[in-house]
């Protein structure tokens, strides 16, 4: 398993940049994404105690 690691990273030395910069990006993009479903939860939940509120009275 190491060496086909090794081999691919021998490979892809001229991109070393790129898939860092690729490996990055997706990491960020993760972390915006769960941070917005998170939001989207709250909000959600905030929106049905409101309606629950306006419901009683």
């Amino acid at each position: 398993m190491l060496l086909v690691i090794k081999l691919a990273w021998w490979v892809l030395e001229p991109m070393h940049s790129l898939v860092v910069v690729y490996i990055v990006a997706h990491a960020g993009v993760r972390l915006y994404a769960t941070a917005a479903n998170a939001r989207a939860k709250v909000l959600s939940k905030q929106a049905e105690v409101y309606r629950g509120r306006r419901g009683r009275g």
